[in-house]
């Protein structure tokens, strides 16, 4: 199934005991809590499996600074490219 996504938006969820919150940054300092959803190994995965999807980003500005989104580009585009991605930032 990985070999054929085509697209993926890269967000985060986050499991409170009764519900769950979604469509949130994917932020490092999220990476060990396990109340959010590992997104960046599941797009470790991916791009281990697929080197042609692309990616659009949670980017709500009340969620996060200009600067944490532009870290999340960053450290998204360095992963791809290590999996041997083509990244092109717009």
């Amino acid at each position: 199934m990985a070999s054929q996504v085509y697209l993926v938006h890269y967000s985060n969820v986050f499991y409170d005991e009764d519900k769950f919150t979604h469509h949130l940054p994917v932020l490092p300092e999220h990476n060990h809590d396990v109340n959010y959803g590992d997104a960046y190994a599941y797009l470790r995965y991916l791009a281990d499996r697929n080197s042609r999807f692309h990616v659009t980003f949670e980017h709500n500005a009340i969620l996060m600074t200009r600067q944490q989104l532009h870290q999340i580009y960053s450290r998204t585009a360095l992963m791809l490219e290590e999996k041997g991605g083509h990244v092109l930032i717009r």
